[in-house]
């Protein structure tokens, strides 16, 4: 029977809410926490721990991180798979871990562990820039391999799986169309996420997980409003949440 999993970082009021989470339904649902600087492998070894229970037909909820759409292109953005940083994915034009930093950069730098595009294969004749690291063979490229090696490790579980939705947590991600639905096809199932910022509280001494700016309100407001004791036990369904198929 398939199950609901909360992929969770240790912080509050994240992990007290994916407690609450099971608390609801301890039969059917579950939790499998990531530390803050896990290695890939540690993130990985989660992941599969949390789509096996899900089981085929299942739900992953992804709350361990951050997400930011672009504001240039929707194949760009990010989103994180471990929390603290621990592992950021980006989308095409994003910059990889070992790369030269830009000759003009405008702000702070951001440096992912892997981009969902890695492996595909631009028109002749341009390569990927998987192609480009193994023909490189530097410390630098080889970490950028491996990088993707989790990350395909990844998608690989989740596509064997096939879960009925992965729920992402990360604010405004679905904004990032092109870069999700990459990410949807890579993992064989609807991808659930927002278009505005997800916002965790505790309230009464319980938490919260809801969608930032909504006022607090009944059960009976949804879905005018996503800060009800409804998401206690349970992830946002809002006009502003987005599902995105393979």
């Amino acid at each position: 029977m398939p199950d609901l999993v909360v992929i969770t970082e240790t912080a509050l009021p994240w992990s007290k809410w994916a407690d609450q989470v099971v608390a609801a339904d301890p039969t059917r649902h579950a939790k499998v926490q990531i530390l803050n600087g896990s290695t890939p492998a540690t993130i990985v070894a989660a992941y599969k721990r949390a789509i096996g229970r899900a089981g085929a037909g299942g739900t992953v909820i992804v709350s361990v991180g951050h997400g930011i759409p672009s504001d240039v292109s929707k194949d760009d953005g990010m989103f994180e798979l471990g929390p603290a940083g621990s592992f950021k994915v980006g989308g095409r034009n994003a910059l990889l871990v070992g790369d030269p930093p830009p000759s003009h950069a405008s702000g702070p730098l951001v440096f992912h562990a892997t981009q969902v595009f890695y492996a595909d294969s631009p028109p002749p004749p341009y390569r990927s820039r998987e192609a480009d690291d193994k023909a490189s063979g530097t410390p630098s490229a080889n970490r950028r391999l491996a990088n993707w090696k989790a990350y395909s490790d990844i998608a690989a579980a989740f596509k064997a799986q096939r879960l009925a939705v992965i729920v992402m947590l990360t604010c405004r991600i679905a904004s990032s169309t092109g870069m999700i639905r990459r990410v949807a096809q890579q993992w064989g199932s609807p991808i659930l996420g927002y278009t505005r910022r997800v916002a965790g509280l505790e309230i009464g001494g319980r938490a919260r997980v809801f969608l930032l700016g909504d006022p607090p309100g009944t059960y009976y407001q949804w879905p005018n409003t996503t800060n009800t004791p409804a998401n206690e036990t349970f992830y946002p369904i809002s006009r502003d949440s987005v599902q995105v198929n393979p």
